[in-house]
């Protein structure tokens, strides 16, 4: 058996009623013979991994048709929520090279630079993490490199030697 209390409004808001009553149910412990918790299906999980969550649809019924909840309130009420895929996520880590600076010199040999950082990309996104944790998969790429090994041009100063004519006479003896 169920006890049905209505309240008018101004006991619970302590306002002037606009026109809306509500009514309140009180069960006496026992379900109504024929009513049973109906459930659908688990909703697909918010995460792959890391622990998401997932719902579902619970609704009193009898006959497939739905009811108050207070209706079947002494019998165990299904879970709503549930958490899923708590396994954690596989974190890959791997080394992103930024550009090559540009050659410390024109020619004769120099040097470039470039920055090199271990990035772990999990179920938070990417994220900067130490080196270490990427070097225990592979070795750091370099940060520094050789460039313009090409030799420089460079001019070379010699005797003064005859141009010409002049030169022709003083080859023939002249």
């Amino acid at each position: 058996m169920y006890f049905s209390l209505s309240l008018p409004p101004q006991l619970i808001i302590q306002e002037h009623n606009q026109g809306v009553e509500y009514e309140y149910y009180l069960p006496n412990g026992r379900s109504r013979e024929g009513y049973y918790w109906s459930f659908g299906s688990w909703s697909t999980c918010s995460r792959e991994c890391g622990s998401g969550y997932q719902s579902r649809l619970v609704f009193c019924a009898i006959d497939n048709e739905a009811y108050p909840d207070y209706l079947c309130t002494a019998l165990p009420r299904p879970l709503t929520n549930r958490t899923c895929n708590p396994q954690t996520c596989p974190q890959t880590r791997r080394w992103t090279t930024g550009e090559w600076n540009a050659c410390s010199v024109s020619c004769g040999g120099g040097s470039q630079v470039r920055s090199v950082q271990c990035v772990s990309h999990d179920a938070s996104g990417p994220r900067v993490v130490e080196d270490g944790a990427c070097a225990a998969y592979t070795p750091a790429p370099p940060t520094l490199q050789t460039c313009s090994m090409q030799l420089c041009a460079s001019w070379r100063a010699s005797a003064w030697s005859l141009v010409g004519t002049e030169a022709e006479q003083q080859s023939d003896g002249g």
